[in-house]
């Protein structure tokens, strides 16, 4: 019963990214979870305890990945759990655990990035035209352990991802291991730190890096093949403040650094000033938890 339940609630989620996914823009730089990863409430044990967090703010992100322009997206925040079991979407990535155990953390995730180089402020990357939009689909794998700290006790979960496309478009995978480091200030305030890498397939990065002949005639940009491989070097950080007993606040912020053939790319490293290796990505939003 449990299991049916925990996969119910996946699909649910599922529904709810695909609805929400199209205005996201390019607000997967902000799309790891949170000090979520990392905490487990005091009732989890019992499994008998709906918990539901529903919250909603923005984002400024990079108009594409490698764009040195930035715009506002919408940052949604949907959560379901009982017990263990936990379904969540922020942003534009959906995470899960459908295992009933403390520590280990195993569950479907997917990410939707949307067909955002179309609306860049760039005309010669937009001349390229659409991408389409894609939906990538795989599993996630942690586990969580407790350590002290001078605060109190921190808690560390190495993740491993592995996504993939499920809707033809970029036609690749993706792999992003990372570790969620959660460390709790107070009851109210709650601070995270994700250090993570993202390698690609050759499908992916040239999907989202390369510069096709025909692309290549239709913006002016020179002609580029990308290869697979390591593309980013990421760290997030968040503030979760409790400022009520059902109402929160959570402030998000993330650096990148792209790296090889996705940094030479002439989206990333163009003329002109095209582009920009160093990414950031700011946003928050207010729930309501119950």
């Amino acid at each position: 019963m449990a299991n049916r339940f925990a996969w119910r609630l996946l699909g649910l989620a599922v529904a709810v990214l695909s609805a929400v996914g199209g205005g996201l823009a390019s607000a997967q730089e902000l799309a790891v979870e949170g000090a979520d990863a990392g905490v487990l409430p005091a009732d989890a044990a019992d499994g008998k305890s709906w918990r539901f967090k529903v919250g909603l703010g923005l984002a400024a992100v990079p108009d594409y990945v490698g764009s040195n322009n930035y715009t506002l997206a919408p940052l949604p925040k949907l959560q379901a759990a009982k017990g263990f079991y936990q379904v969540d979407v922020t942003g534009n990535r959906l995470t899960s655990n459908v295992v009933p155990l403390a520590n280990w953390q195993f569950g479907p995730s997917a990410q939707y990035i949307s067909n955002n180089r179309c609306s860049s402020d760039d005309n010669r990357v937009n001349n390229m035209h659409c991408l389409h939009s894609a939906l990538m689909v795989g599993g996630r794998l942690g586990y969580a352990f407790t350590v002290p700290s001078f605060i109190e006790s921190a808690r560390i979960v190495p993740q491993f991802e592995v996504l993939g496309d499920v809707s033809g478009a970029n036609d690749g995978l993706t792999f992003e291991p990372r570790v969620v480091v959660v460390q709790p200030l107070n009851p109210e305030w709650t601070v995270t730190a994700v250090p993570s890498l993202l390698f690609g397939s050759e499908s992916y990065e040239n999907y989202y890096f390369g510069v096709t002949a025909r692309q290549s005639r239709q913006s002016g940009l020179r002609q580029y093949d990308a290869d697979g491989g390591l593309q980013q070097v990421g760290l997030l950080a968040t503030a979760d403040w409790q400022f009520a007993p059902r109402w929160g606040a959570t402030v998000l912020a993330r650096y990148a650094r792209l790296v090889g053939d996705a940094e030479d790319s002439p989206l990333v490293d163009g003329d002109g000033g095209r582009g920009d290796a160093n990414q950031f990505a700011i946003g928050g939003y207010v729930s309501y938890n119950w």
